[in-house]
């Protein structure tokens, strides 16, 4: 893997550019400076630096380094670019300039093109290397191997003159035979042991050998000739060895065969060894092969010439074409030809050493890149006497360079085009790379016939581009050859039967994807000879633009995705959010915002999730931050969490890692916000707390009437445990005395969906009678199915009881207010009576003798007068109060005109008061409209008792009266006097019946207390507001309002 050194002393660039490289699996080292860099440069591929590290000292300057440590890629970084140093690093050899704040998203494609050139120049520098090294090592082997063949020559003869061969003889007739005892040895096998069956010999031959060896026999038996051959025999111990047995054919007088005599040698040894000498020339020459390497020799001294097959193939000249020398120099371009023209000048070798790139032009027009290297031998005279060349073809290598270095531009071009123009890309870069005329691009569809979907072509000739577009559907053996996922090239014209001269300069290229995508690019040229390295070179362009066009096509869908996600989770009424390994946000929908306070702003700068924890959750969700971060699935947690404004609400959170190519990159979750639930939680506590205390019974049965629930005070009232109520009907608690009737209207009622309420005199646990009030309720499902019934009752024994004494105490109330009322109502007309009398006959009195007698007895009849009007009018008062105690009063409520009909009706007799006394009595209207709806009569009491106390109770000034109407259009009146006003502390007593603020005797002012509570009782019943305003000393003021 390549190794990576960045240099930044910016810590928060420096962490962010870790970063990058671990999430791409990248083996680095990390230094704020090149003088903390104690490694070695040798060992480094990339170096990613700001430009100013390489100016701390001369020692670490790019040129520096680079002419140290030619291979090694430098990226230049900054986060503030100036053109002059982007020239200047560019000048000095790095390979890019990078902004980091607007460009950070390039740099790992830069980071990945610099890998991959430096692993090539790597894998250059080690195949030259090798090829130097597999140069050396062929000379070496074959000295070697020289060596071994003559020791196994050698030690394979002195074995055969050490050894005896072992002797044999078979009888044809009756297939017997007689082995030597060194035979048997040979064999394994001791003396004594017998082997003298034709069966025994035929069973010790190997399988393989068996066919061979009899077909042998036969032959020798039947031409009475020689019989001589290698097979292999196995031994007493069940392996087999190699033998050469040699026989000839014995025959009788009559010359028919009779016998067969021979040998048998062991050549085991030998067969290994042969084998093995065979393998490492074969070794030899395929390492040759694969490497393309070629060896060409000249002896100096004898003028002679070798060329290994390999040269002859790199050349393409036949063995037999005559002066190598000439051949190979006029297969050079013109530029080359005196390059390696040097390299057989012995006289300039100034070492023993020479190498050179050259390249030559094949029949077909192509071009190959040769690596020739170059060995001078000396004699011990140090007079050079042999010339070696190694000669390596590095086409492939150099045309590999260049595919990928086209692929790796290509990629970088893909990702700034749109996708509908990938493959005229794709196929414009396969044209430039083969060099050729023409590119085209078929796509195989569901029923396995190719479709030409692109081509880019130098021609403007439309026939040209209707014979392109069916050629596949006229060549049907083309089409079949590339169903078998096989490529189609110029050099296997005459594999196909009917194929024109048109179609004899192409080279078709199928790709087959994993996700089941089959394509063909074709590409034509009149001149060239295709090989597999033009196809590899296609297929490469074609594996990374495709992916390239998998990966556009997966992130516009991956786009289209994350808008609907997007617009999914920004309508979700709750908490949506992505967040990095560090807790910062990456994503939080609008109503998670929201409920938070901050803004998308928030978010960009960087707001982390672990600051919106209430203080006693820190710890908790630091440590189950933790844990997800590992992989850990959590279950949802509660937690407090805070606003932006300080203030909190509760959140259950759910969360689960992201995972991303096996690591944890981050968390995503969702925040339910809880308040609502936490509210109806407390409601539920409460509800349950105030069932549970509720200072009334409460009863839950199921459909079947069987209790299921009663709190605290059913147990109390009734005098049962719960567990002795649970499961039973509630008719444990009758008495008796509530008829079946009335509890089949209950049950009735309650079954159709209606609620009952009614009493019952139940029985205690211990038998004790008690009243209930009940209300019972049946309780319904969200489909309005009734499933139970709850009952609500309180014992209402105690108010049994008192209201029956209230209707007993409201009973005898009532009787001694009636009989008060008819007291009343009795002496108000026996007292009326004679007082009637009494003034009728004061005054004729008054009458007849007012001339006769004296003032003071005028006097006495005018006291007799007014006390006699003072009891009458007591009495009236009485009378009146009287009505509205006993509700005998009707009130005919109807317009009326207040002004004509009430105030100017009574005016005058209290103006002729008023000026008794020496004091103004006014009337002012100050509206128009003076009517309202009202009782004449007791609207008329009201204003003779106010107007008339006016007067009593004012010694000098004034009695207004005024009539106006409110901002509400409502009639008001109000009659207002300077007299002696009302002390604050008596105003709440003042309608009160019979009271006065002075009482006894040594009051100033006559009055019984009835004519202001008699106001204040014709007020309610003419709907009118009274109101009172009064100061000691300074008057009084009451105002009436009509609502009516």
């Amino acid at each position: 893997m390549a190794k990576i050194l960045l240099v930044e002393n910016k810590l928060e660039c420096r962490e962010k550019i870790e970063s990058l490289l671990k999430s791409e699996g990248l083996k680095f080292i990390a230094e704020s400076s090149f003088e903390k860099f104690n490694g070695d440069f040798r060992n480094i591929d990339l170096i990613i630096s700001p430009f100013s590290a390489f100016k701390s000292s001369s020692e670490n300057s790019i040129l520096s380094i680079k002419s140290k440590n030619p291979g090694i890629e430098i990226i230049i970084i900054t986060d503030s670019p100036t053109i002059e140093e982007s020239v200047e690093s560019l000048r000095a050899g790095a390979v890019d300039y990078i902004d980091i704040n607007n460009e950070f998203d390039v740099l790992i494609n830069s980071i990945r093109e610099s890998i991959v050139r430096a692993e090539l120049e790597k894998d250059t520098v080690e195949l030259h290397k090798n090829s130097e090294s597999l140069r050396e090592e062929l000379e070496l082997h074959i000295e070697k191997q020289n060596k071994e063949l003559s020791a196994l020559h050698l030690k394979f003869d002195l074995a055969v003159e050490a050894s005896s061969s072992g002797l044999w003889i078979r009888d044809l007739k009756n297939e017997t035979q007689w082995i030597s005892p060194q035979y048997k040895k040979l064999l394994g096998y001791e003396e004594d042991e017998f082997l003298d069956s034709y069966s025994d010999w035929l069973k010790s031959i190997h399988p393989d050998d068996k066919e061979r060896v009899l077909r042998k026999r036969e032959e020798a038996i039947q031409n009475s000739s020689p019989y001589e051959i290698e097979y292999r025999i196995k031994l007493k111990n069940n392996v087999y060895k190699w033998f050469y047995v040699r026989g000839i054919v014995l025959t009788d007088e009559d010359g028919i065969p009779s016998r067969f005599a021979g040998s048998i040698q062991d050549i085991d040894k030998r067969k290994k060894y042969e084998k093995l000498l065979k393998t490492n020339e074969s070794r030899l020459s395929y390492a040759a092969q694969i490497a393309n390497v070629g060896i060409w020799e000249w002896n100096l001294k004898q003028n002679d010439v070798y060329w290994s097959d390999e040269v002859y193939r790199i050349f393409g000249i036949e063995k037999s074409e005559g002066d190598l020398y000439k051949l190979a120099l006029k297969k050079l371009i013109e530029e080359d030809r005196n390059k390696f023209a040097k390299l057989f000048d012995i006289a300039n070798y100034k070492t023993d050493r020479k190498k050179a790139e050259v390249k030559i032009i094949s029949d077909e027009g192509k071009t190959k890149n040769l690596l020739i290297r170059t060995y001078l031998k000396n004699d011990k005279y140090n007079n050079p006497y042999f010339l070696r060349l190694i000669i390596q073809d590095i086409s492939d290598i150099t045309r590999r360079e260049q595919a990928l270095k086209e692929a790796i531009k290509i990629n970088r071009v893909l990702d700034n085009v749109k996708t509908e123009e990938i493959y005229k890309t794709v196929l414009n870069a396969c044209k430039d790379l083969t060099n050729s005329s023409l590119a085209a691009l078929w796509l195989k569809d569901e029923n396995d016939n190719f479709n030409l979907v692109e081509i880019i072509n130098d021609f403007q000739n439309e026939e040209e581009k209707s014979r392109i577009k069916n050629l596949l559907i006229e060549n049907p053996e083309f089409a079949s050859h590339l169903q078998k996922h096989k490529p189609v090239i110029k050099n296997d014209t005459n594999n196909f039967s009917n194929t024109s001269s048109y179609f004899k300069r192409y080279i078709f290229v199928p790709v087959i994807w994993e996700d089941g995508n089959e394509l063909v690019i074709a590409v034509f040229d009149k001149f060239f000879q295709y090989d597999n390295i033009d196809i590899v070179s296609i297929q490469l362009l074609i594996e990374n633009s495709w992916d390239v066009k998998k990966r556009k096509d997966a992130e516009s869908e991956l786009q289209k995705r994350a808008e609907k996600f997007r617009e999914f989770t920004e309508t979700l009424p709750l908490g949506v959010f992505e967040v990095d390994k560090i807790g910062k946000f990456t994503f939080l929908n609008k109503f998670g915002l929201e409920r938070i306070g901050y803004n998308k702003e928030d978010i960009e700068n960087g707001l982390s999730s672990l600051s919106l924890f209430a203080a006693e959750d820190k710890e908790r969700i630091k440590e189950n931050f933790t844990r997800t971060l590992k992989g850990e699935f959590l279950e949802p947690s509660e937690y407090t969490f805070l606003k932006k404004s300080g203030g909190t609400f509760p959140g259950f959170l759910h969360s689960n890692p992201i995972w991303e190519n096996g690591k944890v990159i981050g968390i995503r979750g969702i925040v339910v916000d809880i308040t609502q639930r936490k509210k109806s939680e407390e409601e539920i506590r409460k509800l349950s707390r105030s069932v549970e205390q509720s200072p009334v019974s409460i009863i839950i049965t199921n459909l079947n009437g069987e209790i299921i629930y009663v709190n605290q005070q059913f147990c109390k009232v009734t005098g049962y445990s719960k567990e002795e109520v649970l499961g039973q009907n509630p008719r444990i608690l009758k008495s008796g005395e509530t008829s079946i009737d009335d509890y089949s209207k209950l049950w009735k009622a309650i079954s159709s969906g209606l609620d009952w309420r009614g009493e019952f005199h139940n029985k205690r646990k211990n038998g004790e009678l008690f009243w209930e009030m009940a209300h019972i309720s049946p309780i319904k499902d969200e489909n309005g199915k009734i499933t139970h019934y709850l009952a609500i009752k309180e014992d209402i024994t105690e108010q049994k009881r008192i209201t029956k004494e209230l209707v007993e105490a409201k009973e005898k109330a009532e009787s001694a207010d009636r009989l008060k009322s008819e007291f009343l109502a009795q002496m108000s007309h026996e007292i009326r009576t004679p007082i009637n009398a009494i003034v009728s006959f004061s005054s004729l009195l008054q009458n007849e003798l007012e001339d006769k007698v004296d003032e003071d007895l005028n006097i006495s009849f005018s006291m007799i007068e007014k006390a006699s009007k003072r009891i009458i009018r007591t009495i009236d008062l009485l009378l009146n109060l009287s009505e509205i105690q006993v509700g005998s009063l009707e009130a005919i409520i109807k317009e009326h005109d207040l002004a004509k009909d009430v105030i100017n009706e009574i005016f005058f007799e209290f103006k002729q008061l008023a000026e008794e006394k020496n004091i103004e009595l006014n009337l002012a209207v100050e509206t128009q409209d003076t009517k309202s709806h009202f009782d004449l009569y007791t609207v008329t009491q009201v204003f003779s008792n106010l107007i008339d106390n006016g007067i009593k109770y004012t010694d000098q000034g004034r009695v207004d009266v005024v009539l106006s109407r409110n901002e509400s259009g409502n009639l008001i009146a109000s009659v207002v006097d300077t007299g002696i006003g009302i002390s604050e502390e008596y105003l709440p007593e003042l309608f009160t019946p019979f009271s006065q603020e002075e009482r006894g005797y040594t009051r100033r002012f006559d009055g019984n207390g009835i004519g202001l509570a008699l106001v204040r009782e014709y007020c309610k019943i003419n709907d009118i507001e009274l109101s009172v305003k009064s100061k000691k000393g300074e008057g009084t003021r009451f105002d009436l309002v009509f609502t009516g």
